[in-house]
């Protein structure tokens, strides 16, 4: 009796050193389960996104609200959607980017640069048929017929410019080998020109110095590009 009794303490005695040997090792983060195929725990598994929740992932973002151009500085700093902004619009005889001397008022509203039909900002001036968009009026300005069609392009401030780099603020040395002799433009004025001869189109570049007195380090003040005649490098009070 008494050596069932010490054999049973003894296997008791197994059982509880047992259980704090693995309490122990699970504490330190050991794993008595190596070499075996004892099953995990998996992790839970991440809920399936609701249909509104797959609605918001796939519908596109809204757009940012259209402002409408009257044809005057209204505060819009950017061009529109897929319109250049005005220091990329490139100056060729007869043309300021899209925009070409010689085009119908249709042809230039499809360009998606103007708004038509515009009350001039002086009184007792026209209604102007086309008008550049709002972000672009400091730095470029148009001569229509009555009708709309485009005559003439203007640059008044720096930013569109040639191939060559060529526009408002460059100087005349920079001009001298590619534009024609000075000319006089009226007004104590002077104006050099470039042509393309097969359509007659022009590139005119205006100084604010007479002739007889234009320097090297004079910089253009004004462009202006036509088709069929001469840029006259004269704007109204229109």
């Amino acid at each position: 009796m008494m050596q069932t009794k010490l054999a049973l303490s003894l296997l008791a005695g197994a059982v509880v050193l047992g259980v704090a040997t693995g309490a122990v090792a699970a504490a330190v983060g050991g794993d008595d389960t190596a070499g075996r195929d004892t099953p995990r725990a998996s992790a839970s598994p991440t809920p399936s996104p609701t249909a509104e929740e797959k609605k918001e992932e796939t519908e596109p973002a809204a757009a940012a609200p259209t402002v409408e151009s009257g044809g005057g500085d209204q505060g819009v700093p950017e061009a529109g959607a897929g319109l250049l902004p005005p220091s990329d619009l490139l100056i060729t005889p007869g043309a300021v980017g899209p925009v070409r001397a010689g085009m119908t008022k249709a042809q230039a509203l499809a360009t998606g640069y103007f708004v038509a039909d515009v009350p001039a900002p002086v009184d007792g001036c026209p209604v102007r048929p086309l008008t550049w968009r709002d972000e672009y009026v400091n730095t470029v300005d148009l001569q229509t017929a009555e009708n709309g069609d485009v005559l003439s392009v203007g640059v008044r401030q720096p930013g569109p410019h040639t191939r060559s780099g060529f526009g408002v603020g460059t100087t005349w040395a920079q001009l001298r080998s590619v534009a024609s002799d000075p000319q006089d433009a009226g007004y104590g004025q002077t104006g050099v020109f470039v042509r393309e001869s097969n359509d007659a189109s022009w590139i005119g570049f205006l100084f604010d110095t007479t002739p007889d007195q234009l320097a090297d380090d004079d910089r253009v003040t004004f462009v202006e590009v036509t088709k069929g005649g001469q840029p006259g490098l004269v704007r109204d009070g229109c």
